[in-house]
C-alpha cells in the first residue's frame, strides 16, 4: 500500500462586499481559536472557511448572504494556493483557483484565475479533482460510482455549532453506510478502490438476486393458483417442447412466405408478359393508323391539285366560249355590211383584182 502524507492548512480568509473587505484575518500553524460574544459571527466565519474549501449545504445567515465573495489562501503540501467562491444560497457553486499566494492573486489579472466547476466534465476537471491532484492524492469512488467530493470530505473535517456533536459525520440527505465507510477509509489512509468496487458490485448483485427471488416466488404463486405443476424440471421440459414447436411453426411460416413469394413472382411475370404483348399490339395499331393517315393526307393533296387543274380548264373553256361567241357576232356583222359595201363605188374600186 502506498503511503500519502498530504497537508492542507488555511493561512488567510477574506470576505468581500462590493469589492470592499468586510472580514480579513490570517491563521497560523497549530490550533487557532476564534472567540467572540454570542451572535458575533463565529459560526459564520467557520461557514465561510468550509465554503471556501468546497463545502455545500451551508446554513447561511442573512447577514452572510449580503456578502459577494469569500477568498481563502491555503497551503497544499506547502504550496500557496488561493481559492475564491461566490457567496450564493444555491448548490454547485464553482470555484476559481489562483496557483499562488494571496498577495500575488490580488495584483494578478482576472484571466490568471482558473475556473473549475463543482462537477467534472468531459474535457475539464472539477475543483475537487484539481485540489486532490495538488495534494498528490488519487480520486476515490464512493457509492453510486461517483467520485468523492470536497464537500463529502469536509463533512468529517468540519463541524459547525448548530450540528450535533455526537455523530462523526454531518448529516446529508444522500448519506449511505458505504459512503461514510469510504470517506473514513480515505481520510485515514486505508482506502482501497478494488475493495469498494467489489462491495458495490456485491450490493448490486444482492439486489438483483433479491429481485429474481421475488419474481420466482410470484411465478410459483401464479402456478399454484392455476393448479399447474411447479416442478422446475417439468417446466423446463415443457419449455423445450414449446421451443421445438415454435421452431417448427417458424420454419413452416418461412416456407409459406417463400412459396407465396414465388407464386406472386410468377403471377407478376405473367402479368408483365401480357402487358408487354398488349403494348406491342397497341404500338402496331398506332403505326398502321399513322400510315393510313399519311396515305389519306397524300390522297387529299392529290385530289386538291386535280380539282385545281379542272377549275383552271373550266375557266379556259369559258374564255374560249366567250371568244368564239364574239367571233360569231363579228362574222354576222360582216355578212350584213359586205353587200352594202359592194354597192358603194369607192369600195368596189378597192376590191378590184
Amino acid at each position: 500500500m502506498m503511503l500519502f502524507e498530504p497537508t492542507l492548512s488555511l493561512r488567510r480568509l477574506t470576505v468581500l462586499k462590493d469589492n470592499r473587505v468586510v472580514f480579513d484575518t490570517s491563521f497560523h500553524s497549530g490550533v487557532n481559536i476564534v472567540r467572540g460574544h454570542n451572535s458575533s459571527g463565529k459560526t459564520t466565519i467557520l461557514d465561510f472557511i468550509a465554503y471556501a474549501l468546497g463545502a455545500e449545504n451551508i446554513p447561511w445567515k442573512q447577514e452572510a448572504l449580503l456578502c459577494d465573495w469569500v477568498i481563502a489562501e491555503v497551503l497544499l503540501n506547502g504550496r500557496a494556493v488561493t481559492l475564491r467562491r461566490s457567496v450564493e444560497n444555491k448548490p454547485l457553486i464553482p470555484m476559481y483557483i489562483f496557483w499562488d499566494s494571496y498577495e500575488n492573486a490580488l495584483s494578478a489579472p482576472t484571466d490568471s484565475w482558473e475556473f473549475y466547476g463543482f462537477r467534472r466534465g468531459a474535457s475539464r476537471l472539477s475543483f475537487t479533482q484539481a485540489l486532490l491532484l495538488a495534494l498528490g492524492l488519487s480520486e476515490a469512488q464512493g457509492d453510486g460510482a461517483s467520485n468523492l467530493t470536497m464537500h463529502q470530505l469536509l463533512r468529517v473535517l468540519y463541524a459547525d455549532q448548530p450540528s450535533l456533536h455526537s455523530p462523526i459525520f454531518r448529516t446529508d440527505s444522500f448519506d449511505s453506510a458505504l459512503n461514510r465507510e469510504t470517506i473514513g477509509a480515505y481520510l485515514t489512509g486505508v482506502y482501497d478502490d478494488n475493495l469498494y468496487t467489489a462491495q458495490l458490485n456485491k450490493r448490486e448483485t444482492e439486489k438483483e438476486i433479491s429481485s429474481l427471488d421475488s419474481e420466482l416466488k410470484s411465478i410459483f404463486k401464479v402456478l399454484a393458483r392455476s393448479e399447474q405443476n411447479a416442478n422446475v424440471e417439468s417446466i423446463g421440459s415443457e419449455i423445450s417442447h414449446l421451443e421445438r414447436m415454435k421452431e417448427e411453426i417458424l420454419t413452416e411460416l418461412s416456407r409459406l412466405r417463400t412459396q407465396r413469394s414465388v407464386e406472386n413472382s410468377t403471377k407478376r411475370i405473367n402479368a408483365d408478359i401480357n402487358l408487354r404483348s398488349e403494348l406491342d399490339r397497341a404500338k402496331k395499331a398506332l403505326f398502321n393508323a399513322q400510315e393510313e393517315i399519311s396515305r389519306g393526307e397524300l390522297d387529299v393533296a392529290d385530289s386538291r391539285r386535280f380539282i385545281q387543274e379542272l377549275e383552271l380548264r373550266l375557266r379556259s373553256l369559258g374564255n374560249l366560249c366567250i371568244t368564239r361567241f364574239q367571233a360569231s357576232q363579228c362574222l354576222n356583222e360582216c355578212d350584213v355590211l359586205l353587200p352594202l359595201a359592194l354597192k358603194m363605188p369607192a369600195f368596189r374600186g378597192h376590191l378590184a383584182f
